[in-house]
Parts: structure tokens; sequence; C-alpha cells
């Protein structure tokens, strides 16, 4: 279970300190995983495998196309769905909202102060290149002819957290930030638990619990 607050208080509950969340939910299991843990100043993002399946979350400030005076929260708090699920679940909005923003498996505190939910529709917040209909205007068609750099390196997108767009005009919603260490990668020619070494830097090839498409990996750095 997730939430995310800009204080905290002592005297305050789970549900009562300041500016909560709303929940969402990750799964895991009680035997031994592999995980991956990374932290910095702003946000904590993990990965873990549990059985043949592979999990995420992501926790704290986004980096901001604002600066900190124009908004001060830039928060998003990131599981894989809005209430519990077992970890060999198969549903279809079962999905890591790093990769898949649906129904309210992630929240982005915007300028204002208001708790954004996840969902890929025009009434919430989708990302780039993943979102149905936010970036380049189709459904998760990006990687079509994108797939890796001609000497076959991989090519790391950031995620982008915006508005979806209508499916005819790509881009006309607000973009807030990019997630930190958070990459769009193929899974052409990859496979979950990949580490890749771009420019003496490691990062984690995830792919979204059960899902193997092209379009169902990012890469998380770990730096």
């Amino acid at each position: 279970m997730l939430r995310a607050y800009t204080g905290y208080s002592s005297s305050e509950s789970w549900d009562t300190n300041l500016n909560a969340s709303p929940e969402t939910f990750t799964a895991a299991w009680n035997n031994d995983s592999v995980y991956w843990f990374v932290v910095n100043s702003r946000r904590i993002a993990g990965a873990w495998v549990v059985s043949t399946t592979m999990h995420s979350f992501y926790q704290g400030a986004i980096l901001a196309y604002a600066s900190p005076a124009e908004w001060p929260f830039p928060m998003a708090s990131i599981g894989e769905k809005d209430d519990e699920e077992a970890w060999n679940s198969t549903a279809t909005q079962w999905t890591q909202g790093i990769v898949t923003p649906t129904t309210n498996n992630g929240h982005l505190r915007d300028v204002a102060g208001n708790w954004l939910s996840f969902n890929d529709a025009n009434n919430g917040v989708s990302n780039f290149p993943f979102g149905a209909n936010a970036g380049a205007g189709s459904a998760r068609t990006w990687w079509d002819a994108h797939e890796n750099f001609p000497n076959d390196d991989n090519q790391l997108v950031p995620i982008t957290l915006l508005e979806p767009s209508l499916a005819n005009q790509p881009l006309t919603g607000n973009t807030y930030g990019v997630l930190d260490g958070c990459f769009a990668v193929t899974g052409f020619n990859l496979t979950p638990q990949t580490l890749l070494t771009i420019s003496a830097v490691e990062y984690l090839v995830v792919n979204d619990i059960f899902r193997n498409d092209r379009d169902d990996f990012w890469a998380l750095e770990l730096a």
C-alpha cells in the first residue's frame, strides 16, 4: 500500500496526515525476492521479482517542468492498482503505473495542490511514450521504427507525465515533467532483469508484471 504526503505529523494517522494522496497498491509475497531500491533526496523507486512476475513503485518528487517557486511539491505516488490484487493476477487493470497509467494506479500532485489520478483517458494523467492517447497520438505504437540506434545500442526515453491528448491532436495538454531515473526502453531483444550499461551507468530492465510485449518494458537507473 502506497501513499504520499507533503509533510509528517506523529499525531496524525495514515489517513489524516498532511495532504495525503489516495492509496495505491503493489504486490509482494512472504518468500525470498530479488529487489532493487534506488533512493535519492527527492524520491525512492523500486522493482522486485515475485515468482515469474515483476513489480514496481515510485514515491516522491518528479523532475518538474517548473521552478520550485512555481510548483513547490511536484510529487507522484505510483503503484499498480487502486485496490488490492494478488501478485499472480492477470487482470487487465493490474498494471505498473510507471508503464501503463490506468484506473488510478498512480497520482500526481499538481500546482494547485490537487491529486490528479492516473487514467489513460482525457480526464487523467498519462505518460509518454506509453499512453494510448499521449504524445504520439496513437495507441502505444511509438516504438514503431524507433526500436534501437543503428548500432543496436538501446535507446532510453525519459518517461514523461502529461495530460492525455486527443488521438488526432497530440501534445495538446499540459506536460508536467519526467520521472526521476525511469526510462522507456523497447523490449525488442531484451528480457526482464537485464542490466544495461550506458555511459558507465547501469539500468535495470523491468517488465509490466506478467506482460512481455515490446512496449511493456522500462528501465530503472541504478544510481
